[in-house]
């Protein structure tokens, strides 16, 4: 079956939006001549805006369940109805996703996953169950596959960038005069993933001074990540960097300090070497990431970050240096 019009909902999380980016690549080379739209929010769009696979974004924050979201998602919903899809998928599986932007738009045929909500599946004409102990990669693709009778094993992900990126970046690093420059970001999304600042804090006022340590973070982060950044005078901070050009930047780095999140599914995925620090209790074993062979992980060995010591990350980081 061909479909004119494929909607495709993934407006949460950075490392939620990477983790889905081989499903834009499976549905245009299974419906090359489908127009393909994507949902996303204002600060996700940079990671697929230049991704040739998509047609058209779409920006939707996610809801928080206040009167002034709802009113969005209403506002999108009537947006989306004129739009005349053939086939929605939201990847997230949420109510409020699949109710306004998939039901009340009254999108043909809607799919997505039921296990976030068992009142979901009311709104779908294809529900997908996914198994708990699966990963986020193979959960899109399972949608997919399931949702449009396909049969794609091709779960590459990707962050697409071009040419000018690859300048932008290089302009900025010369304006910054940076040389040998290592990317650290301290802050975690949640408090379950958060290294401690002592440790942090430890780390960047006793870097190796050969090298120059860019902090980066959001702008709400930016008060602590000054303060961190006082410990060390070759550091610099640097907050709201452009998320597809952060790919670019990482690579040139010598490697990524970072804790389990959007940037390290960002740096990840570009190929950047990369130390990441995971609590192995949250989540578990099988929703971790095999990291390539330029990368490693550091485990909790137990459900408190504090677990990971200062000398299990310090040997990390001389590995990668040396």
């Amino acid at each position: 079956m061909n479909y004119k019009k494929i909607l495709i909902i993934r407006n949460d999380h950075i490392g939620d939006l990477v983790l889905s980016t081989a499903v834009f690549r499976e549905l245009k080379k299974k419906f090359p001549e489908s127009k393909i739209v994507v949902i996303t929010n204002k600060i996700n769009r940079p990671i697929i805006k230049k991704n040739k696979n998509i047609d058209e974004i779409l920006e939707l924050d996610i809801a928080e369940y206040n009167l002034k979201d709802i009113w969005e998602y209403f506002k999108m919903s009537g947006k989306i109805r004129k739009m005349n899809f053939d086939v929605g998928v939201d990847l997230r599986g949420s109510i409020m996703n699949s109710f306004f932007l998939l039901f009340l738009s009254r999108i043909k045929k809607r799919i997505s996953r039921t296990d976030q909500h068992p009142i979901i599946k009311f709104f779908l004409t294809n529900p997908v169950e996914i198994p708990l102990e699966s990963h986020a990669i193979e959960d899109n693709i399972k949608i997919i596959n399931e949702g449009f009778g396909m049969n794609s094993k091709n779960k590459e992900l990707e962050v697409v960038s071009d040419e000018k990126d690859g300048e932008d970046v290089e302009e900025f690093i010369k304006n910054n005069k940076l040389k040998n420059f290592v990317c650290f970001f301290p802050l975690a999304g949640l408090s379950e993933k958060q290294w401690p600042l002592r440790n942090w804090e430890k780390i960047i006022k006793n870097f190796d001074k050969k090298y120059q340590v860019l902090i980066l973070g959001t702008s709400k982060e930016e008060r602590i990540l000054t303060e961190l950044s006082r410990l060390n005078k070759n550091s610099k901070v640097f907050v709201n960097f452009d998320l597809r050009k952060l790919s670019v930047l990482f690579k040139k780095s010598k490697f990524v300090l970072t804790q389990d999140g959007g940037p390290m599914h960002i740096a990840w995925v570009s190929g950047a070497k990369l130390i990441e620090l995971h609590n192995l209790f949250l989540f578990g074993m099988n929703k971790v990431i095999p990291l390539g062979k330029s990368s490693n992980i550091i485990y909790t060995k137990n459900v408190n970050m504090d677990s990971i010591s200062i000398e299990e990350v310090t040997k990390e980081i001389k590995k990668m240096l040396d």
